[in-house]
């Protein structure tokens, strides 16, 4: 009997309440039971899911508004269910129009329970646009994606340059690296060998950008804010639209975030995604 119960404790996974445990992820969910605020509640009713996903949303809002993070956002996409009338809603404001953010899948999209998949010339139209939804000088952009995929070309960003300014994320930007823009059009890049993972670009002051990977310091730089660009923000493709043509299982847009607000931010959005089985940090 001692043999069995080492054995059983020293698995790196078990259930519990339904529930797949990796004992070895630094994320590791367990369904301890959740009742829905109304924002919680509200994007349930709106995308119609259920179980799994509605509990996992339920703490997800729950653990940004328990770190301070609810309010840095204007728009947040969780792509939840499996169709796109159930992934094209704005957790932060789930009402079905062009005021509140909810997304408008243009081309071919792949709905599943693992996300939102774009094919070539395919784009989701946020409604979002820069000058009149962000500040210039405090803004972020996030993308989290499962597929390592070396196409080259936008994720998250204005549909043109405006201003002189884009704001954007190419995980794939050309040469292996991975490049960002938060007003302005500087070039900043970072080496990145493998395209899956959650990026966030956030800019911070006039004279502060950054991008992170799965929480941690992809690369920053101190490249003025030139403009404010008057266009508007698409997922899966960016400035012209360029299409990067990776899958997508959480966005955000903001304002912008501290190096410790992003590792936050990332701990919970992995924890999301351990809930419903697509992390992959």
């Amino acid at each position: 009997m001692k043999v069995i119960l080492l054995l059983i404790f020293s698995l790196c996974s078990w259930a519990v309440n339904g529930q797949i445990i990796n004992a070895s992820s630094p994320y590791r969910y367990i369904n301890r039971g959740c009742t829905p605020d109304s924002d919680a509640q509200a994007f349930i009713d709106s995308t119609g899911i259920s179980g799994t996903e509605a509990a996992a949303i339920c703490v997800l809002v729950s653990d940004l508004k328990a770190n301070s993070l609810w309010a840095k956002f204007i728009a947040i996409y969780p792509f939840v269910g499996s169709t796109a009338s159930s992934q094209k809603w704005n957790l932060k404001n789930p009402q079905n129009t062009d005021a509140a953010f909810r997304l408008t899948f243009s081309g071919t999209w792949s709905h599943t329970s693992g996300g939102a998949d774009p094919s070539t010339a395919s784009f989701a139209t946020t409604y979002i646009e820069s000058s009149t939804d962000l500040s210039q000088d405090s803004k972020h952009l996030s993308y989290y994606s499962t597929e390592n995929n070396g196409t080259v070309g936008g994720d998250i960003g204005n549909n043109a340059i405006n201003a002189g300014a884009i704001d954007a994320i190419f995980i794939n930007g050309g040469g292996g690296s991975t490049y960002w823009y938060l007003s302005d059009l500087a070039n900043n890049n970072a080496s990145n060998a493998n395209t899956s993972g959650f990026y966030i670009a956030s800019r911070t002051a006039s004279n502060a950008t950054a991008i992170y990977k799965n929480g941690s310091s992809l690369g920053s730089d101190t490249d003025a804010s030139t403009g404010n660009p008057g266009t508007t923000i698409v997922l899966g493709a960016a400035n012209g639209p360029q299409y990067g043509q990776r899958n997508c299982v959480f966005a955000s847009i903001g304002s912008g975030l501290t190096s410790g607000e992003a590792s936050t931010l990332n701990t919970i959005v992995e924890k999301f995604q351990d809930a419903l089985g697509r992390g992959v940090q």
